[in-house]
């Protein structure tokens, strides 16, 4: 709640400064306008300082030589300077080429129900603040305010911080997936704005001698960013149409696709990493090109000629990629006739532009492998090419050595801030379930 007559905002940027002055309230819009440029900003100058931290250290040595046939996108292997092919074995270093799939008349088809429970979608700007809602909905809410409060009593206590902490973490992925919460509810309890009992408190630290730890931070800005769009639904596949039929063959299938109109859909084609928090979380490849992680529904690599990489997945399908979390030797695709498949060309214009990728791992990557994911996908960060190799010459198999930029959070694999959270996989089973797939 504010409770100053006047609050002054300033706004900055490297191109622009303005001030706005609100009277009393400032109102949702205006808001939401200020933390939108809140984010830009600082996105803008996390990348900035990359690039210029990347900038320097070819002046100083940091980065290998390059001839000038490497700043060129090479076409075929003998293109590239300094890179020995090596030849050809009976071992594979990609799956081999699918064949053309046959029998894709479909004869019958139907469309599952995967919800758990039914959410009428409303929003802030129609919200009848008068309308009837069950109070203990409402009450549930504001316990987590509540939280909050005890928080800041108990700073001093490492204790109770770790206790209380503990309940927020749960408390957020409960606010996330709970099938009662509707934008009157978010309106009376103020939750996503300004104020000592909301999500910014927790993601922009403004308690006095609490600090959030990095995951709750994180997890409260996903949820904000979500709510404050108007995307309140809680259904892990929002905007994914589940169906299931039989082919002219007689064989059974099942797919998932984007509702054509779905409104909240993000485009997956930009450079870095956009409102994606780390730790991300999506129970399957779809639901990571809804929300804009990623570009392909079944591929790893997305991207544009001529603009290179945006993001890959990693995963397993029989590549010779190595994870070693912080690190990653990952493969292109298998090339033809001595040139590099259009996936691969777009890893290689990734490493002439020196550009961030997001990685997203898979579960379906080796149970050995600690950075894998239980279950779904996980945005882990940005990662830069550092250099790459030609695998095979025959197939134009580039193998490309990536390195996780630092100043970000930790992969969030291990520890009390996992994702996926025992909440999101509890929800994923039951959802798997009403498709009727096990997990």
């Amino acid at each position: 709640m504010f409770s100053v007559e006047w609050l002054t905002i300033w706004v900055a940027s490297p191109n622009f400064s303005q001030v706005i002055m609100y009277s009393n309230r400032p109102s949702f819009k205006e808001m939401i306008e200020f933390q939108t440029n809140k984010s830009i900003l600082e996105k803008q100058t996390r990348y900035n300082e990359i690039q210029e931290k990347q900038d320097a250290s070819l002046f100083v040595g940091d980065q290998p030589e390059k001839s000038e046939n490497d700043r060129e996108i090479p076409l075929t292997s003998a293109n590239v300077s300094g890179i020995k092919p090596r030849k050809r074995s009976n071992e594979g270093y990609g799956p081999p080429k699918k064949a053309p799939r046959k029998g894709r008349k479909l004869v019958t088809t139907k469309t599952l129900d995967s919800r758990t429970s039914h959410f009428n979608a409303e929003w802030y700007d129609s919200i009848d603040v008068n309308q009837t809602y069950p109070r203990s909905d409402l009450y549930s809410l504001k316990n987590f305010g509540k939280l909050l409060e005890k928080a800041e009593k108990s700073a001093g206590s490492l204790q109770e911080m770790h206790q209380i902490f503990a309940r927020i973490r749960s408390r957020l992925q409960d606010l996330s997936l709970c099938d009662f919460i509707s934008a009157v509810l978010i309106k009376k309890t103020h939750l996503i704005e300004p104020g000592a009992q909301s999500l910014p408190t927790i993601f922009d630290n403004q308690l006095r001698d609490v600090n959030f730890p990095y995951d709750l931070q994180a997890d409260a800005k996903m949820l904000y960013l979500r709510w404050a769009t108007g995307n309140i639904d809680p259904h892990l596949l929002r905007g994914i149409v589940s169906k299931q039929g039989q082919n002219a063959q007689q064989r059974s299938f099942r797919s998932h696709s984007i509702e054509a109109n779905y409104k909240f859909k993000i485009s997956s084609k930009y450079l870095g990493e956009g409102d994606l928090i780390n730790g991300q979380w999506w129970p399957l490849q779809v639901c990571a090109v809804r929300d804009g992680g990623h570009g392909e529904i079944e591929g790893g690599i997305h991207g544009e000629k001529g603009k290179g990489a945006y993001s890959i997945v990693l995963s397993g399908g029989g590549y010779k990629n190595e994870d070693s979390g912080d690190t990653i030797k990952y493969c292109g695709t298998l090339g033809t006739n001595d040139s590099p498949s259009t996936a691969t060309k777009y890893m290689i214009t990734a490493y002439s532009n020196q550009q961030p990728i997001r990685v997203l791992r898979s579960s379906g990557l080796p149970a050995g492998n600690p950075y894998r994911p239980a279950k779904g996908l996980r945005y882990d960060g940005l990662y830069v090419i550092d250099a790459y190799d030609i695998l095979d010459a025959d197939t134009s198999m580039h193998r490309f050595n990536l390195r996780r930029l630092s100043g970000q959070d930790p992969i969030r694999n291990q520890g009390e801030g996992a994702r996926p959270s025992k909440e999101e996989l509890d929800e994923f089973r039951k959802v798997m379930e009403m498709l009727g797939r096990g997990v």
